[in-house]
């Protein structure tokens, strides 16, 4: 009986201990796990809830495969060189962040976050914080073949060099391209900016030769950058991008042969549609334009006739207000009819329901500042019906009886004196008309000039089409506070003359840009005497004018250049070219070359005076790295306070007076007539090797006072060589022989 009781009381606590464990179970499994990655590596190998903070220089967060976590960053800091990423969720892993405080996760190697196949990175919508990832060399911020999701919070994501801001896979390059899988990213809401580091694919997207990446974008704000594309890839080999807007804010800014959303270089595997969202797209604007890829060579890069705002094999538009100029093809809707840019003067406000044609366009997430730019077919309305239907959040409606076939702008305010205020508005102009103060107004004619006056630290002028003539007056713009902005765009084929009357001033800062000339664009200058001046003053990595693959000319007046804090006053980029016919031209640069270029870079002087202190182009390592550049003068005066650097000088008349001329990679002079006066003329290392310093003929290291100047090609004209140079002053060039 004893025994019993035993055996009773035993199983009575057996049950007792089992039903408490199990409890205790799920209590603990409803608890958050926290943990400090200053105090070393996180890895999680449960799934689960929890709670990461601290700062650290060396420890990684780790999420194992198959495994789901919840997982609250605050204020989390992680700069690392760890191997591995600062963040890596493995395959078929899942991370769902929620964002508290500010958080900074960095990689001098890798990824910021990495996301591996079938792996899951999600930003959760409970996010009320902030993510700031940023990569290492051909890293991304935010990247991976898996699946990145953005539904809240303040997002920046910022590549390396060749790295996406978000995404994987590198820009077209001479030697590689990736050739690993691409992922999905996701965006629904949250503030998000991505940034392609320098010589990147993309701001956000994939370059893959193996698969095809996907970019769905239904609500947020994004923005997205790099000297690549926008939103896309930038390659010739890749599988390319499904990209598909239904909502949102997205702006989308591509660098020089790039496309705002899609690919350039290689379309055919890029498919784009857009059914809702304000979107934004400028292809070739980007302020990367110093990435050296864009410039290489390669006759495919050199062949690209025009940056397109929007990319892709196929363009499906049902809904959005799209501000993209150009497209690689003809956009269609969803019956195949082809769509066309309108721009259309409607109520402000909140727009909750567009009929086009008695068809319905999608609407979501679109607010009409005065006026709506819609892509529609072009159709006869019917009998009683309007063409347009547009519902106000306010109840008010916009209708519209009649759309144009032919012209961008819709239902114009009337024509108007073309007298503007930089002071009270920007201007977008068009082929035939523009918009100011969001009204429209007609050209009388294209030779009748555009008149801009006043100041401004904000409003810009942007010319999407056409030709045009402008009259600046006494006009002040001041960009040194701005970030990434461009005062005057010349879009692709566009051609602008601007008139100066009396002084205007424009400064720029902050990786700005004054003036901005497109492919196959021309921007020319005049003014009736020189004492018409632009003067342009370029501070903080900003340039004053800027072009890939684009002419700038003057005719008259004077322009004054001034380059500090590692500016540029004239970038070339790869096939730019600046001619001077008539007037003055003046620059100093403290830092980098005033006029300044790569490649297959031109400078032609027909006349007038041109007073610098240096053109031509320099690396970073102050080794000049020209190909194909070359300097023409048939007509006038040129006067370099120091270095003169091209590869091909060719000389039919005017004056040269320069200190040193030439280039360490070789130089030659061809020239049949004028006079070069020059202290020292520098040629090619071709005789010594890449790691030899600079070379001068006499054995004991003095000024040579002999010339190295191959003269075969001297047929006429007058060369003088003083050899007025100090060894100190030769010694600051990196390679090359005199």
């Amino acid at each position: 009986m004893k025994v019993e009781k035993i055996r009773i009381i035993q199983k009575m606590l057996f049950i007792v201990v089992i039903c408490f464990l199990s409890s205790s179970k799920s209590v603990f499994a409803a608890q958050t796990n926290s943990y400090d990655i200053s105090k070393g590596n996180i890895t999680i190998g449960k799934s689960g809830d929890y709670t990461i903070s601290g700062k650290t220089d060396k420890n990684i967060i780790t999420i194992k495969k198959g495994v789901s976590a919840n997982i609250t960053l605050r204020d989390v800091e992680i700069s690392t060189t760890d191997p591995k990423a600062s963040i890596l969720i493995e395959e078929r892993g899942t991370g769902n962040f929620i964002l508290n405080g500010n958080n900074k996760i960095t990689n001098e190697w890798q990824d910021g976050i990495h996301v591996k196949s079938e792996g899951k990175f999600i930003v959760s919508s409970n996010s009320t914080g902030s993510l700031e990832a940023a990569g290492g060399i051909s890293s991304a911020g935010i990247g991976g073949s898996g699946a990145i999701t953005i539904k809240g919070g303040t997002i920046k994501a910022k590549g390396g060099q060749y790295g996406y801001g978000i995404g994987s896979g590198y820009a077209y390059q001479l030697h590689q391209e990736y050739d690993g899988e691409a992922g999905s990213i996701t965006i629904t809401g949250g503030n998000v900016v991505a940034i392609g580091g320098k010589d990147a694919a993309g701001g956000m997207g994939f370059s893959s030769k193996k698969s095809k990446g996907t970019i769905a974008i239904t609500g947020g704000t994004v923005y997205s950058t790099s000297g690549g594309s926008g939103i896309g890839a930038h390659d010739f080999e890749g599988k390319g991008n499904k990209i598909t807007i239904s909502g949102g804010n997205v702006t989308a800014i591509a660098g020089a042969y790039g496309a705002g959303i899609g690919s350039s270089l290689n379309p055919n595997g890029t498919s784009v549609i857009i059914s809702g969202g304000t979107i934004k797209a400028d292809g070739g604007m980007g302020t990367a334009v110093y990435d050296s890829w864009s410039y290489s060579n390669d006759i495919r890069l050199r062949q690209s006739k025009q940056e397109y705002d929007i990319a892709a094999n196929s363009i499906t538009i049902t809904g959005g207000q799209i501000f993209a100029d150009s497209c690689s093809v003809q956009p269609q809707n969803s019956q195949g009819q082809k769509l066309f840019p309108m721009l259309i003067p409607t109520e402000k406000g909140k727009v909750t329901k567009i009929t086009a044609y008695q068809k319905s366009y999608g609407s979501k997430d679109i607010n009409s500042q005065g006026i709506l730019s819609l892509w529609l077919p072009r159709l006869e309305s019917k009998e009683g019906k309007p063409c347009l239907d547009v519902t106000f959040l306010s109840g008010k409606h916009t209708t519209m009886d009649y759309l144009s076939t032919l012209d961008v702008l819709q239902d114009y305010s009337g024509s108007k004196d073309m007298v503007f205020n930089l002071s009270s508005g920007s201007l977008d102009v068009y082929a035939n008309g523009l918009i100011y103060k969001n009204k429209i107004y007609r050209r009388n004619s294209n030779y009748e000039p555009i008149k801009v006056t006043g100041s401004t630290s904000n409003n810009q002028i942007i010319v999407h089409s056409g030709k045009h003539r402008f009259e600046f007056e006494n006009v002040t713009v001041d960009y040194t506070k701005q970030t990434d902005k461009m005062f005057f765009v010349v879009n692709g084929e566009s051609n602008v003359i601007i008139n100066s009357k009396k002084q205007n001033t424009i400064k720029v800062g902050g990786n700005s840009v004054g003036f901005y000339v497109g492919t196959n664009a021309k921007l020319s200058f005049t003014g009736n005497t020189n004492e018409d001046k632009f003067t342009i003053e370029s501070y903080d990595d900003s340039y004053g004018f800027t072009t890939s693959n684009g002419s700038i000319q003057q005719f008259g007046g004077t322009i004054s250049m001034t380059a500090k804090q590692n500016s540029i006053g004239m970038f070339l980029g790869n096939a730019g070219a600046f001619s001077l016919y008539n007037g003055i031209i003046n620059g100093t640069g403290n830092t980098q070359n005033v006029i300044y270029g790569l490649n297959y870079m031109k400078v032609n002087v027909h006349g007038g005076i041109m007073n610098m202190d240096n053109i031509g182009y320099r690396d970073e390592g102050n080794e000049e790295v020209t190909d194909v550049s070359n300097f023409t003068i048939s007509n006038g005066e040129v006067n370099i306070n120091n270095r003169m650097i091209f590869n091909t000088f060719e000389v039919t008349g005017g004056t040269i007076n320069a200190h040193l001329l030439g280039s360490g990679t070789g130089s030659k002079i061809i020239m049949y007539q004028g006079k070069i006066v020059m202290d020292q003329f520098i040629t090619d290392y071709s005789n010594l090797g890449y790691d030899t310093v600079f070379e001068y003929i006499t054995p004991d290291g003095s000024v040579s006072k002999e010339s190295a100047l191959d003269t075969s090609n001297i047929y006429g004209g007058e060369i003088i060589e003083t050899h007025n140079v100090t060894i100190e002053e030769l010694k600051k060039i990196s390679f090359g022989r005199c």
